[in-house]
């Protein structure tokens, strides 16, 4: 079986309590933070953390557009 490949480019914007953010170190169990918390860290330490969800940060947001949005099927089997 195939997969389908879901491609997009988006913004949006939300405020920072609203969204989390989880440690990508090397940690047993990776640390979450609040957008809040993000922002205080200075920009080396931010790198230590990615966006937990995407979908939750996009539901949660209180503006945005998807400028892109394409589903193909993967043919690369």
């Amino acid at each position: 079986m195939k997969d389908i490949i879901i491609e997009y480019s988006c913004w949006f914007r939300i405020t920072p309590d609203a969204v989390k953010f989880q440690s990508i170190t090397d940690d047993e169990e990776p640390t979450v933070i609040t957008g809040v918390e993000w922002l205080a860290l200075d920009e080396d330490a931010r790198g230590d953390y990615v966006l937990e969800s995407v979908i939750a940060a996009q539901r949660d947001s209180h503006d945005g557009e998807i400028v892109d949005l394409q589903v193909f099927e993967d043919d690369s089997e």
